[in-house]
């Protein structure tokens, strides 16, 4: 954040996003994973878990798409990324109150929606490969396929409890890639694409 703070305002709108996405991520699970022998309490902060993922793999989106705002789709890609982070959380805050909330279509269909969410990049594929420098690009799809190599330990979790350890291991290196892809884009885009919707950051400060 200190080494963008003189790029354009959508830049550190970017980078901020992304940031607030991961102490929501991390935080509430680690409240989450800390409180579980409080039940009401623990079935709060269990929605919020679930709401965390969805909104940190917008936000993860956010910084590459305002960065690199140069074509429609860009655009297009992240109002869609938004929109289905905030129909998957209001979706899991009424499957609290009804019996299809435990149901298997259901959380396969969470799960799909969350794979979906993090793998739609794949629409701007050529876009993506062609803006974003080869550093930036290993690491974000160094990410990607530890968050994927992940999941089977998060579905295999509740007959195996270990596995649910192994599933935040690659959750955090996950996270760790991601942030690395982050900064290398942010170096980036404010060398080679400080143009942008929203302004120079004179327009804020």
């Amino acid at each position: 954040m200190y080494q963008a703070a003189d790029s354009p305002v959508h830049h550190i709108w970017g980078i901020a996003i992304f940031g607030v996405g991961l102490l929501f991520c991390f935080g509430s699970s680690t409240l989450y994973h800390s409180l579980f022998m409080y039940p009401v309490t623990a079935r709060v902060l269990q929605v919020l878990d679930h709401a965390a993922i969805y909104f940190l793999i917008a936000a993860t989106y956010t910084p590459f798409l305002l960065f690199y705002s140069d074509t429609p789709m860009h655009g297009d890609l992240l109002k869609a990324e938004w929109i289905l982070c905030w129909l998957g959380i209001v979706t899991h805050i009424c499957s609290q109150y009804f019996d299809w909330g435990t149901s298997v279509p259901y959380l396969t269909g969470e799960l799909l929606l969350y794979l979906a969410m993090g793998w739609a990049a794949v629409l701007a594929w050529d876009t993506f490969m062609a803006q974003l420098p080869q550093a930036c690009w290993s690491w974000l799809m160094a990410g990607g396929l530890l968050y994927t190599a992940g999941v089977p330990f998060f579905v295999l979790a509740d007959n195996r409890p270990i596995y649910h350890v192994i599933w935040h291991l690659f959750v955090a290196f996950a996270a760790i890639c991601h942030w690395f892809a982050v900064k290398e884009a942010a170096l980036d885009a404010r060398q080679n694409h400080s143009e942008g919707p929203f302004g120079p950051v004179e327009w804020w400060i």
